[in-house]
């Protein structure tokens, strides 16, 4: 079935104060050839690296609307396939009240967005975690991005 509303790859977004903030963080990530984890948005306290399913197309429209304040993430990111992701472990975000934190068994509590309809709605993003500490990649030199993708290694995520 095709559907256009799906994706077969997630995007890790950056996110900066800055465009040029964003960039470096970018920069950082492509030069130790790794996802850092972080708690950062994470009840729990896991670590996760964090990624949206949400189609490209979709995506540039959210991050080209002007003045989009609410907006957390700039357009510089790493794009990975969703089947590898899902076997190394990552799995969808679940979307909830916080009062529902408590009814996931705690291997799950990572995993908790909290979603209060007409104040906290994180949807849009269709997030993905991986609870890990690192997720490493190594990327090969490269003449283009078309090359990035095919001079690729393996990845492996470190918990």
């Amino acid at each position: 079935m095709i559907r256009d509303d799906l994706s077969a790859n997630l995007v890790h977004l950056t996110r900066g104060e800055t465009d040029q903030l964003a960039a470096a963080a970018f920069l950082s990530i492509f030069e130790s050839r790794q996802l850092r984890g972080s708690s950062r948005d994470i009840r729990g306290g896991s670590k996760c690296v964090c990624f949206s399913e949400a189609p490209l197309a979709k995506l540039a429209t959210v991050l080209a609307t002007p003045g989009n304040q609410a907006m957390r993430y700039k357009p510089f990111g790493v794009m990975v396939s969703k089947n590898w992701l899902f076997a190394a472990g990552a799995r969808p975000a679940i979307y909830q009240p916080d009062n529902e934190f408590e009814l996931l068994c705690e291997r799950q509590q990572f995993r908790h967005v909290r979603y209060e309809p007409g104040t906290t709605d994180y949807t849009w993003e269709r997030e993905w975690r991986l609870r890990a500490d690192a997720l490493a990649r190594i990327i090969h030199e490269a003449e283009n991005a078309k090359g990035l993708q095919r001079g690729t290694k393996p990845l492996r995520h470190e918990r």
